[in-house]
């Protein structure tokens, strides 16, 4: 079949053909572009409450650390101090305070009484080296 001559109307034809297919692919890649976004959205949001969760879990286990190093500390402490001459008559442990005309407040993790002294321990847990700061 001989080619028929390119003319105004012809190649007006082929543009609408290609606009309207380029227009389809177009509207195609901008749905999947929309799905992946929703995708990711949706990963991104899962992604955030397995770091709440997880941090929430690496708090719990801090505490428990704390507290489990604060028990093995207290009965080795006062004999430390026993040995240093200071007569331990009473301990405490986790006592909390309030100071609201400073506005202060905290927790001590163990105090000694020896009469008139009382001495505050703070215990500290960090994971590191191994070495004494």
């Amino acid at each position: 079949m001989p080619e028929q001559p390119l003319t105004y109307e012809s190649v007006l034809e082929m543009l609408r053909k290609s606009s309207r297919k380029g227009s389809r692919e177009i509207q195609e890649i901008r749905r999947l572009m929309r799905e992946q976004s929703a995708e990711l959205d949706q990963k991104m949001q899962k992604t955030d409450r397995q770091i709440k969760k997880t941090s929430k879990d690496i708090g719990a286990l801090s505490n428990r650390i704390g507290t489990i190093v604060e028990r093995m500390l207290g009965r080795r402490i006062i004999d430390k101090f026993q040995a240093l001459g200071y007569t331990v008559e009473d301990y405490s442990r986790n006592h909390y305070f309030q100071l609201s005309k400073l506005g202060i407040k905290g927790e001590i993790d163990l105090i000694l009484h020896d009469g008139d002294v009382s001495i505050l321990i703070e215990a500290k847990t960090t994971f590191g080296n191994g070495r004494c700061p």
